[in-house]
């Protein structure tokens, strides 16, 4: 007999990953890079950026340890932002505003830096900032009715200006708020986590502090009716 041939059969469909898993595969084969040393700038103008009245700073620290340096300028008159530092890192710094928010992010899964990375912002009207991963903020020319000032994870935010009505700060896992080159009417503090406020209001200063090492400390003389607990302290600067 004739030898038979065989059954063709139907190929599968094309295996496909789910969005999550597809992104989270792309994510992991972000490259590392190292930092060639040539220092560079990159500008972002009012023609780029859409108008935002916060900021966010939370780009992950490199594979040293350097965390990200940031410089606000509340009283400029426009828009505009300045990455610096290794030229063949910022090149993966991405820069966007969403819902009248600032934010970076860099596509990179690791880095290490020659020249650490800096954000130079001139945001007109800035009223609230947030901060993390160790980041280092200072914020120059604030004034307005409120201001907002979120920080977690180690990082520091030094805030001065004018001053305005009110001063809001949540910050914890031993943040750093020094608020004292900005007079304020009123302040309300959340702060756990070993971290710290210092905050120069006219009127008591309201809110909560908890955890052992977390700490408001209080210039100019204005009461202190923050609830303490789990041995928080809040007193005179």
């Amino acid at each position: 007999m004739p030898p038979t041939s065989p059954v063709a059969r139907p190929m599968p469909p094309p295996r496909r990953l789910a969005l999550p898993l597809l992104l989270a595969a792309l994510s992991a084969c972000a490259p590392y890079v190292e930092g060639n040393g040539v220092y560079a700038e990159r500008v972002f103008d009012a023609r780029d950026l859409p108008a935002f009245d916060r900021v966010g700073v939370d780009l992950p620290v490199d594979e040293e340890g350097e965390h990200v340096k940031a410089s606000l300028f509340a009283a400029a008159a426009s828009r505009q932002v300045v990455v610096s530092g290794d030229e063949n890192v910022i090149q993966h710094v991405e820069v966007g505003v969403d819902g009248g928010r600032l934010g970076a992010r860099i596509g990179l899964s690791s880095y290490r830096v020659v020249h650490p990375i800096q954000l130079r912002v001139q945001a007109p009207g800035l009223s609230a900032v947030e901060a993390a991963a160790q980041a280092e903020v200072a914020v120059q020319g604030a004034q307005g009715d409120d201001f907002a000032v979120t920080a977690g994870d180690g990082a520091v935010v030094t805030l001065g200006g004018a001053g305005g009505a009110r001063l809001t700060a949540t910050l914890a896992g031993g943040a750093r708020l020094d608020a004292s080159g900005y007079p304020v009417d009123a302040a309300e503090v959340a702060v756990s986590g070993g971290a710290r406020a210092t905050v120069w209001p006219a009127e008591p200063v309201t809110g909560t502090a908890s955890g052992a090492g977390s700490k408001v400390l209080v210039k100019g003389g204005a009461a202190c009716a923050v609830s303490v607990s789990d041995g928080a302290t809040c007193g005179p600067f």
